[in-house]
């Protein structure tokens, strides 16, 4: 849960603003060098809403495993270098 409070937390500062689910598809057309990894942002942030205010629906999203976070910030941090 943690490592989910961090990552949300480096949205929100990209974004400017509390970053939800609901605003990806804004946050995405603002920082077009993430779209590559729209797919699995979208995944962070579903079981990131669930954990955070719906937990007994978190079983229901799977768990998101700390070397699938790793590999987000890895590709998400190339990104926002211009990096493919």
């Amino acid at each position: 849960m943690r490592r989910s409070r961090c990552k949300d937390e480096a949205f929100n500062q990209t974004a400017g603003h509390t970053l939800f689910r609901n605003g990806l598809a804004e946050f995405m057309s603002q920082h077009p060098e993430f779209a590559s990894a729209r797919e699995e942002v979208e995944q962070f942030f579903a079981y990131s809403e669930a954990v955070f205010f719906a937990p007994g629906d978190a079983a229901r999203t799977g768990d998101y495993s700390l070397s699938r976070m790793e590999t987000l910030c890895r590709t998400l941090a190339r990104a926002e270098k211009g990096r493919p």
